[in-house]
C-alpha cells in the first residue's frame, strides 16, 4: 500500500471509510489518456444504505503536476470517465456521502507504456454485456460495461480494445483465451466426483485487417457463454503484427448463476 497515497487523497470529513471494487481501462488519445472506471461499493458494509454518494475519479501524473479530478455519478455503483493530457501513474476512485459522512475508495498504480519495442500498441480490455447488438464504438461500449466483474451463465461476454500505430491494410492476428483460474481443493474434489463441471480453457484465433482511423483501430468481439461453466476466468488477448513484438492485455470475469 502506497504510504503517500492517503496523504494525497484524504477523504475529508468521512469518519467511516469503506472499500470498493474497480475495473479500469485506459485508452490513448494522442498524447492524452481516456480512463474508464467501473466501480461498485454496494457490497461493502460501510456503504450499506447509501444510494446517493458522489463519485470522483482522480488521475495523477506526479507530485508536481496538478491531478485531474472528475466528479459524476451519484450512486454506489456505476461508470465514470476522465481524460488527462498525459498518461497517469496513479488513479483513485472515491465515493462520499455527505449526509452520512460515509466514504469508500480504491487506488491503483498504472504501468508505463513500453515505447521502446515497436510502433504497435494495445489498450486495456474493456468487458461489457454482449447480449444486445455489439457496439462498434467505445462510447457505446461504456454504457454496457461490466461493473462488478460478474456475468450470468448463458449470456454473452463482450470485449473491446484498441490498437495503436497500425498502418492501413495491415494484417493482425488476434488470439483470445478464456482461462479458468486454478481450482481450489474443494472444486477439484467436486469435479472428480462429477458434482461440478470440469472447466477447460476456451481459445479463439483469427486474422483480419482492422479498420484504421488515424493509426487507431478498434475491435469488438462477443463470446457466447452458453457452454462455459460457472467460475472465475482470466480473459487474455494477444495481438501479433508481422515485424512487431506481440502485445498482450488481460482482465478477469466471474461467470455466475443468473
Amino acid at each position: 500500500d502506497d504510504p503517500t497515497a492517503r496523504a494525497r487523497f484524504p477523504v475529508r470529513g468521512a469518519p467511516t471509510l469503506g472499500g470498493l471494487t474497480e475495473r479500469v481501462a485506459l485508452f490513448r488519445r494522442g498524447d492524452s489518456t481516456l480512463a474508464i472506471a467501473a466501480f461498485d461499493a454496494s457490497s461493502d458494509t460501510a456503504m450499506h444504505g447509501v444510494d446517493s454518494a458522489r463519485t470522483a475519479l482522480v488521475l495523477v501524473r506526479d507530485e508536481r503536476t496538478p491531478p485531474v479530478v472528475v466528479t459524476g455519478v451519484r450512486a454506489p455503483r456505476g461508470v465514470i470517465t476522465a481524460s488527462a493530457p498525459w498518461r497517469p501513474a496513479f488513479l483513485a476512485v472515491e465515493l462520499r456521502d455527505s449526509a452520512s459522512g460515509r466514504a469508500a475508495r480504491a487506488r491503483s498504480g498504472v504501468p508505463p507504456i513500453d515505447v521502446d519495442s515497436g510502433r504497435v500498441g494495445l489498450s486495456d480490455l474493456l468487458l461489457f454485456q454482449g447480449d444486445t447488438a455489439p457496439p462498434s464504438a467505445l462510447d457505446s461500449v461504456v454504457a454496457h460495461a461490466i461493473i462488478d466483474g460478474r456475468i450470468a451463465t448463458g449470456t454473452k461476454l463482450g470485449l473491446f480494445w484498441e490498437m495503436y500505430g497500425l498502418a492501413a491494410n495491415e494484417r493482425v492476428t488476434a488470439t483470445i483465451g478464456l482461462v479458468p483460474d486454478q481450482s481450489g481443493f474443494l472444486r477439484r474434489m467436486a469435479e472428480r466426483a462429477g458434482v461440478a463441471t470440469p472447466r477447460a480453457p476456451v481459445h479463439l484465433r483469427w486474422e483480419d485487417t482492422p479498420e484504421v482511423r488515424g493509426s487507431v483501430g478498434g475491435r469488438t468481439v462477443v463470446i457466447d457463454l452458453a457452454e462455459v461453466p460457472e467460475g472465475r476466468y482470466t480473459v487474455e488477448l494477444k495481438l501479433d503484427v508481422p515485424g512487431q513484438p506481440s502485445r498482450r492485455a488481460a482482465s478477469t470475469v466471474e461467470i455466475v448463476s443468473p
